[in-house]
């Protein structure tokens, strides 16, 4: 089925699919899902039926699960359900201000937005999204409004863009669009300064009212000194070096 223009019909399509029998490249495992590396390899979202070949199935159990009684069979499925304002949704950044930028309230009475959504979490475990895909349904004609895709839902952008019919708006062409950032880096400078006192804290006081630069304030200053901690090298090493690697002493208020 292609062409999709209404909710009822991507919902049939969706439970229609044989998403069990589908097989993927390790490449497509790896590349194409918006999933992290430890997703992949320990929370059993793909099986690798025969391990000498490489070839990979969606692990059933990470699908929402229902028995159907009349044909007395386990049946695994994925499906959309509403969003709500919950901490996932949060989490995503998915507020309803945000979400409600795409439609145009003025011409659209009542809508309703879906997240793809395959097994849902209990006490011990998460919800599975397979893809972060959204789809926005108007609630009197059952006809998608927009569709927002997800930049690294490569293998779902694909599928839904191949049944969703061309008209409906979305943002795939907007994903892939350069805006421009301002990025500010710093390049922190370390230095070793010699002081002495009745203790650390008398050496440390008397160092910064001689070197008034060197006093703390409040925020990330540019140009400013920040104290880090007591050493017990006199002199910094040469060239590129790593502070971490620096003999600190701990106990520098004694």
């Amino acid at each position: 089925m292609s062409n999709i223009t209404t909710f009822s019909e991507l919902r049939k399509l969706i439970k229609n699919t044989q998403w069990l029998e589908m097989k993927f490249t390790k490449d497509e495992v790896y590349n194409q899902f918006n999933l992290r590396k430890d997703q992949i390899e320990r929370e059993m979202i793909f099986e690798q039926p025969n391990k000498e070949v490489e070839e990979y199935i969606f692990c059933k159990h990470r699908f929402n699960h229902t028995i159907d009684k009349k044909k007395q069979a386990d049946v695994y499925s994925l499906r959309f359900l509403k969003i709500k304002e919950d901490w996932r949704s949060r989490q995503r950044g998915l507020y309803s201000g945000d979400l409600s930028k795409p439609i145009d309230s003025d011409k659209v009475k009542s809508y309703t937005i879906y997240e793809f959504l395959g097994q849902k979490g209990g006490k011990w475990d998460y919800t599975f999204n397979p893809s972060e895909t959204l789809i926005y349904v108007d609630n009197y004609s059952d006809q998608i409004l927009y569709v927002r895709y997800k930049r690294q839902d490569i293998w779902f952008n694909n599928f839904f863009k191949s049944k969703l019919d061309n008209s409906i708006k979305n943002n795939y062409d907007e994903m892939f669009e350069e805006r421009e950032f301002n990025l500010l880096y710093s390049n922190t400078t370390y230095k070793i300064f010699h002081s002495k006192g009745l203790d650390y804290k008398d050496a440390k006081a008397k160092l910064e009212k001689d070197n008034p630069e060197l006093e703390w304030v409040s925020g990330r200053k540019s140009g400013k000194w920040n104290h880090e901690f007591s050493v017990k090298e006199k002199e910094l090493p040469t060239g590129d070096f790593d502070i971490n690697n620096l003999r600190q002493i701990y106990r520098d208020w004694e």
